[in-house]
């Protein structure tokens, strides 16, 4: 979210009332309580949608896209199909990456651009237990492994 606000996107996101005062800070323009309201109703003409989630959430989401607009899915599988229909694209989200992209990271976040939320510290012997805190979504930003 960081870093599209930093490229001057506007940032649309849907969370439950416990992550309002978080999403918040971080940036994000609109927060939708997806308790209270159905973002496909709400939202129309997006350029990207970054889908965590998968499922009935993609679903939903290839309708807020523009023509030509791009769904990044993270999770699951990606609807082709749907993608085509809507006249949009849909892109599986890879853990690809190079060194000249890690510096360019590196520096935006060395330069205060970005500031990364650290919700725990905690010794590597422990990452099994963070990677399940962030898989139950039990963590709003990142957790460090200390080596």
């Amino acid at each position: 979210m960081q870093f599209a606000r930093w490229k001057g996107a506007e940032v649309i996101a849907t969370a439950g009332p416990e992550s309002f005062e978080f999403l918040n800070d971080v940036g994000v323009d609109q927060v939708i309580d997806y308790h209270r309201e159905r973002f496909e109703q709400l939202v129309h003409d997006v350029d990207v949608v970054l889908d965590p989630l998968g499922g009935e959430v993609q679903a939903r989401s290839w309708s807020t896209l523009k023509r030509g607009g791009m769904l990044i899915n993270l999770v699951g599988e990606l609807n082709e199909s749907a993608a085509r229909k809507a006249g949009v694209h849909g892109v599986e989200f890879g853990m690809e990456y190079d060194t000249e992209d890690l510096a360019e990271i590196a520096d935006i976040v060395a330069r205060g651009a970005v500031k990364p939320h650290i919700v725990k510290v905690l010794p590597l012997d422990q990452a099994r237990w963070a990677l399940d805190l962030n898989q139950r979504n039990q963590s709003h930003g990142k957790i460090v492994l200390e080596v």
